[in-house]
């Protein structure tokens, strides 16, 4: 079984919390992370959806290898 694809927001709005609720479906196949200048919102989402991972700034989820996509 092929491992899921990971994937990091970058920013914490609006947009954002309307994708996570979609994406909690599929699990299975994609995670997600979570990104933003405000260190307490990113793990605030990454609590809110069951996120595997938080940044407190853009570049650090940018240079994490193993994110598959932002």
């Amino acid at each position: 079984m092929p491992r899921p694809i990971h994937l990091a927001f970058l920013g914490c709005g609006f947009i954002t919390e309307v994708h996570s609720r979609h994406l909690q479906g599929f699990k299975s196949d994609i995670v997600c992370s979570y990104a933003s200048r405000d260190e307490a919102k990113a793990a605030a989402y990454c609590r809110r959806f069951a996120g595997t991972a938080s940044y407190a700034d853009y570049a650090s989820a940018i240079d994490d290898p193993r994110i598959d996509a932002v």
